[in-house]
């Protein structure tokens, strides 16, 4: 099966996305983390709310409440930062790697996959595949845990696109494993 594709920057953000979400305990760590520095800047600024209406600013207790301040401004663009990095890191790479724009063609055969650009050919056989994501509008073959090949179901008519899948399910479901044999017989 041959499929010749570009990628647009939305295909790109769609499989880093869709790759991020299947590492979950890396997914919901950030987000833990994340929960954690804005519930300590809530509570930053209730006991900042406490002090103001306790004391009054000119007293010795001023500058505690200035450190409540700047802790709160700290752990608000701390949360910024976190929740948007991920966006400006795929958007930064998108931009680094202008080999990704360029048209692509896949060579799907029975023990590899080949992707071949105007500037590199690569070839994977099937035993490669650590797994593969679908999105909404890609399947993503993972040979690794950092890169990825990405094919836009745009590119596939829909007849040939059930018949990619059961071949991803046949192939790349069964990496990682060993072939299990039946036992030999005792007679020798």
């Amino acid at each position: 099966m041959r499929i010749e594709c570009a990628y647009t920057f939305e295909d790109y953000r769609e499989a880093n996305l869709a790759l991020a979400r299947s590492k979950k305990r890396q997914w919901y760590g950030t987000l833990a983390f994340t929960a954690v520095v804005f519930v300590a800047a809530l509570a930053m600024i209730g006991v900042s709310f406490v002090q103001l209406r306790t004391r009054s600013m000119s007293g010795p207790h001023w500058w505690r409440v200035s450190l409540n301040v700047a802790a709160i401004v700290a752990g608000v663009y701390l949360c910024a930062r976190i929740l948007t990095a991920r966006s400006v890191n795929i958007r930064r790479a998108w931009n680094r790697q202008p080999e990704l724009q360029l048209q692509r063609r896949f060579d799907v055969g029975d023990s590899s996959v080949v992707m071949d650009d105007s500037s590199s050919r690569m070839e994977f056989q099937w035993s490669t595949f650590r797994g593969f994501i679908e999105t909404r509008h890609l399947l993503v073959l993972q040979p690794n845990d950092v890169s990825m090949l990405i094919i836009p179901k745009r590119a596939i008519p829909p007849a040939e696109l059930e018949a990619l899948r059961a071949v991803l399910h046949e192939r790349v479901g069964r990496t990682g494993a060993f072939p299990v044999l039946p036992p030999k017989s005792a007679a020798v």
